[in-house]
C-alpha cells in the first residue's frame, strides 16, 4: 500500500458489520469510501470492500 493512503482512517471493525477481524498484524483502514485490511508489518493490501 502506498504510504500516502497508509495514513488513511484506522477502524474498528466492531462498528462496522460486514468487516471482519483483523488477524495478527492486520488492520483495517478507510480510503475515500473504501475498507481496505493491510498487513501492518509490510502494508501490503489483504483485502478491499467497496464502501
Amino acid at each position: 500500500m502506498p504510504s500516502q493512503y497508509r495514513k488513511g482512517y484506522s477502524l474498528d471493525h466492531n462498528k462496522y458489520i460486514k468487516l471482519t477481524k483483523p488477524a495478527k498484524n492486520q488492520q483495517w483502514v478507510k480510503v475515500n469510501n473504501d475498507y481496505v485490511l493491510i498487513n501492518t508489518v509490510n502494508h501490503q493490501i489483504v483485502k478491499i470492500m467497496k464502501g
